[in-house]
């Protein structure tokens, strides 16, 4: 609020004072997200795709459009997004998926920086960039990915993760810190499960295809020893490029520039 002895000592210049200052907090507030960092953009849209900047913001995102650091981007069913951002790192989001921008500091190719996203459900296809690759980080409800210059797919739900290398290698591990294990994936169609409990590889190029790696052979799993493997399972067919990649084109949004919906 205007300090009121302006407009008591000067009738005049203080009814025009106390108007520019509540204009400029008026500006302030309404032109906070104005300082919402861009770190990227959305490449391709299929569908619906929403972002948001805060709860109650939460606005369509186009093809074209800006992407900001601590934007939570929505996928709705049948939906699809590929996200290319400043570093070059492309993140594709695949249907009924919900990920979070949560970090975003790149110095330059090559160079050391913090590049975080949090994947809170659902799933993407993450191929890093052009920064120094112990800047990337991936965390999931149960999993923490740290990113060796790779690419790999995740998915995930509130009490379990599943990651599977594409190319590269990647360092899986429980997200909670107590008794907290790793596994290393370095060989393409290598796979992890995470869950609160424990990790394992469930899957690696040497197991035969209706049974995955638990330890033995000529190619064991590289799971903690003391961490029992998942169950096993049939493994997934191999990976494709990314979520989304089949179904109808981009919704055509167009470039917009600046923030969408005034955020």
């Amino acid at each position: 609020m205007p300090d009121l002895r302006i407009a008591t000592a000067f009738p005049g210049r203080g009814a025009v004072i106390a108007s520019a200052i509540m204009v400029a907090a008026t500006f302030l507030v309404d032109g906070a997200s104005l300082a919402a960092e861009g770190i990227g953009g959305a490449e391709t849209v299929v569908n619906e795709v929403k972002g948001s900047l805060a709860p109650d913001k939460v606005v369509a995102v186009l093809q074209g459009d800006e992407v900001y650091r601590d934007e939570g981007v929505r996928t709705a069913p049948d939906s699809s997004a590929k996200l290319v951002l400043r570093d070059n790192t492309v993140v594709t989001v695949g249907a009924s998926t919900y990920v979070k921008l949560d970090r975003f500091v790149y110095a330059g190719e090559g160079q050391r920086g913090a590049i975080a996203l949090n994947l809170v459900k659902g799933a993407l296809v993450f191929a890093t960039g052009n920064a120094e690759k112990h800047s990337y980080q991936i965390t999931t409800p149960t999993a923490a990915l740290g990113v060796r210059g790779t690419i790999f797919r995740v998915e995930a739900t509130a009490s379990k993760s599943r990651v599977v290398l594409i190319e590269g290698a990647v360092h899986v591990c429980m997200r909670s810190a107590v008794n907290r294990r790793c596994v290393d994936l370095d060989h393409p169609g290598e796979e992890a499960t995470v869950t609160t409990t424990q990790v394992a590889v469930t899957t690696s190029p040497a197991a035969s295809p209706a049974s995955p790696a638990t330890g033995s052979g000529p190619n064991p799993s590289k799971a903690d020893p003391a961490v029992s493997p998942a169950p096993s399972h049939a493994p997934s067919p191999s990976p494709s490029p990314g979520p989304g990649a089949a179904g109808p084109p981009g919704n055509g949004g167009g470039a917009t520039g600046g923030i969408r919906g005034g955020k």
